[in-house]
């Protein structure tokens, strides 16, 4: 479970600031045992419908590949996102909420938690998916960026060197004007004196 956890957080890193802006969307309250359980495992049963629906959207055309590009990041940027906050609204649920309540281990609702608890290692096995794809996806469009801002900034030097040289084509024309005009005056002045 540490190593898991371990993983997670050097999977995590480069999308830590994303995840954290969705944090607020995976809100689960916590249990209420005045609440039926079975209207938690219903919860359960639509978020992990909604988890699994967005998840065959946005992964399941198979793996993503870190030459995935940039363009492709960006286009499935919102969906990810909403993979993401579902899974982990069904892995909160799931892991934490449900077995909270007081009648988690009911033998009524036996076939209920064990259906649960067998879900448990999809979901954070999927959610280690999601943040990997996250990661790269950030990877690249940081890339992006990086290579759009050194493009600008060597577009920006280029303007600054073609106005600096500019400046001193104009200086030297000025200064080449300048010397003949010394040269025509001296030259009228030895002309006045002979």
């Amino acid at each position: 479970q540490e190593a898991r956890r371990r993983r997670m957080a050097a999977v995590g890193a480069m999308s830590t600031a994303r995840r954290e802006r969705l944090k607020e969307n995976i809100k689960v309250n916590d249990v209420l045992n005045s609440v039926k359980i079975e209207k938690y495992y219903g919860l359960a049963a639509r978020s992990l419908a909604a988890a699994e629906e967005r998840y065959a959207r946005v992964l399941g055309r198979g793996e993503t590949r870190k030459e995935d590009g940039w363009e492709r990041a960006l286009a499935r940027y919102q969906e990810l996102d909403e993979c993401y906050v579902f899974w982990r609204r069904f892995a909160r649920l799931a892991i934490e909420v449900i077995p909270s309540h007081n009648y988690y281990r009911s033998p009524s609702t036996s076939r209920e938690r064990k259906r649960l608890e067998s879900q448990q290692a999809s979901a954070l096995g999927a959610l280690e998916k999601i943040v990997a794809t996250m990661d790269r996806d950030e990877a690249a469009i940081d890339e992006e960026r990086a290579r759009r801002q050194a493009a600008l900034e060597k577009l920006e030097a280029e303007r600054r060197e073609a106005e600096r040289k500019e400046r001193a084509r104009r200086e030297a024309i000025l200064a080449a004007e300048a010397e003949r005009q010394r040269r025509d005056e001296s030259e009228a002045r030895r002309a006045v004196e002979i």
